[in-house]
């Protein structure tokens, strides 16, 4: 493999391969290392043209998007051949220029069957083999037609409207599972595909995008390989999170108590303990440390000690509320069947009480010493914070448990905590074995006090 490509290993599909934007595209992700699924429906000539000219890295597929059955046997086929499927780039499209009222009905069939409705059929083949995967790109190409169409572009419009509604929507629906839905929208392309739209609607088409000069197959490939690559890069600067998937994110998130048996890989546990650890702390001193325990006899050995204690309580909790305590006691130990549990510690930032004479009064002695505790603990809780979103982003499920600490004093010993670390929860993490309700949140409004 040549060194430095960015697409080295990489097994995409690019539909609508054959010729313009899609030729364009295969040969980027080939020149970029990726192995190419070259799909093509009617133009076998030009589509075997590509083949030889990308040689190993190209594989033919005939198939037509809008055929449910075809799409389907050659993604099993190209996944058999490749071992797997790491980008689809859903380009296939076709337009029939003409005024709304005037259409003709299998025109706009023609168009809605393979704009849409074949970015759906391929996106459903694909989505089943990255979730197994748990990681994957879905790359929609779009159109400026969809905001800023020309005349006779009423129903391709309408379809690119809808291509990069699904992106969004796919996006949503699966980033938690490691699947990354992306859509871009280029202007006019200098392609065979153009040249019915300029003939009804003119050159002047051009003018009313503001755009003037027409982009090249080739420009828009690279910024199709750019999407394929966004994000992979944490440190980009062009790397933003919009509020709106931030907040899908945040309010998708479940707490997870219930897990396979599959352990997860250790990279992806260090991925998330790399995101917990951007959390911010008082002064930056990150008061924080993480024990990752996947030994099962270690867990067993922390649930039989938080069941004795839970035991213990509840023969001195009042008679009445005992059947209560023992039922919530019950979720004290559900981290007990989970591969791995992290056990997020801190200790307190001994910063301002290191700097105080012996002469300083009691309480304002007092509240620097809670200040110090609670800084470890506010920044360990936020480093936990990140820890769950980054699990829930990356597929995995999680959550939080200090019930588990009514016997913190057996579990330290169990891991060899020194005194001097404050144990903050327990944190379950694996893969979900429950897909929980979400629960019921206060507005803001209520919990919100505005001093004004």
């Amino acid at each position: 493999m040549a060194e430095g490509r960015r697409l080295d290993g990489w097994r995409v599909i690019v539909t609508g391969a054959s010729r313009g934007i899609g030729r364009a595209i295969a040969i980027a992700c080939a020149a970029e290392g990726a192995t190419v699924g070259i799909n093509f429906h009617r133009s076998r000539d030009a589509a075997s043209s590509l083949a030889d000219q990308l040689g190993a890295a190209g594989v033919l597929l005939p198939f037509d998007v809008g055929n449910v059955a075809e799409v389907t046997s050659a993604f099993d086929a190209f996944v058999e051949r490749t071992g797997g499927l790491d980008a689809l780039v859903n380009n296939a499209a076709v337009v029939h220029p003409s005024l709304l009222v005037a259409a003709a009905d299998e025109d706009v069939g023609a168009m809605v069957r393979t704009n849409l409705l074949g970015t759906v059929a391929c996106t459903r083949a694909a989505l089943p083999v990255m979730l197994r995967q748990r990681r994957g790109v879905i790359v929609n190409v779009g159109s400026i037609a969809a905001s800023r169409p020309c005349r006779g572009q009423a129903v391709y419009a309408a379809t690119k409207a809808a291509v990069q509604a699904l992106a969004a929507a796919v996006d949503v629906e699966y980033a938690r599972k490691g699947i990354r839905c992306e859509w871009l929208a280029p202007g006019p392309v200098d392609t065979d595909m153009l040249a019915p739209t300029l003939a009804m609607a003119g050159r002047g088409a051009l003018d009313s995008v503001d755009l003037g000069e027409l982009m090249t197959p080739e420009v828009v490939a690279a910024q199709v390989v750019e999407r394929l690559l966004a994000r992979n890069d944490a440190g980009s600067s062009t790397d933003r999170v919009s509020p709106q998937a931030l907040y899908a994110l945040m309010s998708s998130r479940r707490s997870i108590r219930r897990f396979t048996a599959e352990m997860p890989p250790r990279e992806a546990i260090e991925s998330v303990l790399a995101a917990a650890v951007t959390a911010p702390s008082a002064s930056n001193k990150q008061p924080w440390r993480f024990i990752v325990v996947s030994n099962a006899a270690t867990i067993t050995r922390m649930a039989d000690a938080v069941r004795g204690a839970v035991d213990r309580i509840a023969r001195v909790v009042d008679p009445a509320f005992e059947p209560a305590f023992r039922a919530y006691g019950d979720y004290f130990t559900r981290f007990e069947h989970a591969p791995i549990v992290i056990v997020p510690i801190c200790r307190a930032l001994t910063v301002l009480s290191n700097m105080t004479l012996p002469q300083i009064g009691k309480d304002d002695a007092a509240a620097i010493a809670q200040m110090e505790r609670d800084s470890g603990l506010i920044g360990t809780s936020l480093a936990v914070q990140n820890l769950l979103l980054a699990a829930h982003a990356a597929g995995l499920g999680a959550s939080g448990m200090t019930g588990p600490l009514v016997a913190v004093e057996a579990i330290r010993g169990i891991l060899d905590i020194a005194p001097s670390w404050h144990v903050v929860a327990l944190v379950p993490i694996g893969y979900a074995d429950e897909q929980p309700e979400p629960t019921a949140r206060k507005a803001a409004a209520r919990v919100t006090q505005w001093i004004e």
